[in-house]
């Protein structure tokens, strides 16, 4: 009887054991896409590193040509520099891949860095996030605030002529203020009118040429080239994509030059694709061609700029001639 109820008290004191419910889809973590990037602001040239992380759980798919993700299209637009392997981290629940990418930037303001977009292959179907908005400021550097200093604890009452001695220190202020600013504007205009775009782009030709890294080499030199042709042409060069410099181009060059141009674009901007630590001296082929292009449109446009000037003084001499026959007969007839 002892025994009986030992046996019956111990399995009442078991823990009752829970049915059997199968795989918990809240045990899965979510996929994502997330972007960072290492600097809140830059100046024009200077790299930015952004760190695309894309994330999923194990047995998942992602919706891609080789089954990984890769941000490779989404970046296609921007000046990359520099685009590493990814770093990859698996576990029995969880994939995750880390880009960081390199990139250049080209013009000033606030520049909205491409939000990649993610699309794996749930069990419930293809599903696609994008990656949050990242503000990155260009030309503009941020700087504390410059607050006034403390004021005294005690001050004495503003009569009548504190109010007159402080409208004429205000009126010699303004004239200080717009004699600096008309200074910095006539020396602004001229350092532009000294120096030409041929100039501008030798300078810019030799800072790519001392660049320590190939893929930086590529991209300064494209600049220059666009930033020239802008300046030559009067369109916005340093912002204007590769595309979109052809695009304004076509028709204002002859087909050769062109096309060279347009080779030499599609290469250097095909240097952001190449593997990590580009030597310099593999771009140096592309520069010695860009210099050597620059330097024939140069000489081309100089040699029309003569013909035409040459035109201009015979026509002039012409109709000089044309006068004086003219009141030659008219006196002879008179």
């Amino acid at each position: 009887m002892i025994l009986l109820l030992s046996t019956t008290a111990g399995i009442a004191a078991e823990p009752p054991i829970p049915p059997d419910i199968g795989h918990r889809t809240s045990d899965i973590a979510p996929f994502s896409v997330s972007l960072s990037a290492s600097a809140n602001s830059v100046n024009i040239g200077d790299p930015l590193v952004v760190t695309v992380t894309y994330r999923w759980p194990g047995g998942w798919t992602v919706v891609s040509p080789n089954g990984e993700p890769d941000p490779a299209k989404d970046f296609a637009n921007a000046f990359v520099t520099n685009f590493p392997p990814p770093q990859k981290n698996s576990s029995g629940q969880e994939e995750r891949r880390v880009f960081t990418l390199t990139l250049l930037a080209n013009r000033d303001g606030a520049w909205e860095l491409p939000r990649p977009t993610f699309t794996v292959q749930t069990p419930e179907g293809a599903r696609s996030v994008v990656a949050s908005t990242v503000l990155v400021q260009v030309g503009a550097e941020d700087k504390p605030a410059d607050l006034p200093p403390a004021r005294q604890a005690w001050t004495r009452a503003r009569g009548p002529a504190d109010n007159e001695r402080a409208w004429w220190m205000l009126a010699i202020a303004l004239v200080v203020i717009a004699g600096v600013v008309a200074l910095l504007l006539a020396r602004r205009r001229q350092q532009e009118t000294t120096r030409t775009p041929w100039e501008q782009f030798y300078e810019d030709w030799q800072s790519a040429s001392n660049a320590a890294d190939g893929k930086e080499a590529g991209a300064r030199l494209s600049l220059a080239l666009r930033r020239c042709l802008g300046t030559v042409f009067r369109f916005d060069g340093p912002a204007a994509t590769t595309r979109e410099a052809a695009a304004f181009l076509r028709g204002r060059l002859p087909d050769d030059e062109f096309r060279d141009l347009v080779r030499l674009l599609e290469s250097l901007d095909a240097l952001r694709w190449a593997p990590e630590h580009l030597p310099p001296s593999a771009v140096r082929p592309l520069a010695e061609q860009g210099r050597a292009w620059n330097g024939a449109l140069k000489r081309r446009l100089d040699a029309e700029a003569e013909l035409l000037k040459a035109a201009g003084t015979t026509r002039t001499a012409n109709a000089a001639g044309a006068s004086s026959a003219n009141a030659a007969d008219a006196k002879k007839s008179a």
